[in-house]
């Protein structure tokens, strides 16, 4: 039975995490953060298997305390401020780790990734716009919530775009 060591998994997302916004992804390596550690490669092992599983373990924990964040900030908000403010999150989250999420899909990891969690991140983007949306035009128009979630994800993801890019075929959307 492999040895448990007290917080090792969050020490080591916290070191892979320093080490991967100073230096990048192809910096971080599994024995450098097992020696910041003070343990053996194999003891590492029994926490995350593989370089591309630390460094979505970075990015998943930043993701979920996003989303924390994002819960005491939106009750009883209008749904173009919800919307503005939900992808000004997830672009200052894309931007954070835009250098080293290219270099995770050069190697081919991040595609499967983003594609296993595309549906989890939508629905959660979606819950949060939902309380936004009024229930009488999420009744008329039951994709919209959905819909406003996809776009949040894929034009805030994108380091590219900004959201006055996007705002005026959102603000549309809102409107009966």
């Amino acid at each position: 039975m492999p040895k448990i060591i007290e917080h090792i998994r969050e020490r080591a997302i916290e070191e892979a995490r320093k080490e991967l916004l100073a230096n990048g992804y192809d910096a971080l390596t599994i024995r450098l953060i097992a020696e910041r550690l003070g343990i053996g490669l194999g003891t590492f092992y029994n926490y995350f298997p593989s370089k591309d599983y630390l460094a979505a373990g970075v990015m998943l924990e930043d993701w979920q305390n996003l989303m924390k964040e994002l819960e005491s900030e939106f009750p009883n908000r209008p749904a173009a401020d919800v919307l503005r403010n939900l992808f000004d999150k997830v672009h200052e989250f894309a931007l954070r780790y835009d250098p080293a999420w290219k270099a995770y899909e050069q190697h081919g990891s991040g595609r499967s990734i983003v594609g296993k969690y595309h549906s989890t991140l939508v629905g959660q983007l979606a819950g949060y716009i939902e309380k936004a949306i009024p229930a009488v035009q999420q009744k008329d128009e039951p994709y919209l919530v959905n819909f406003l979630a996809e776009i949040i994800l894929r034009f805030g993801a994108d380091p590219d775009y900004e959201y006055g890019m996007i705002e005026p075929a959102v603000l549309k959307l809102l409107k009966k």
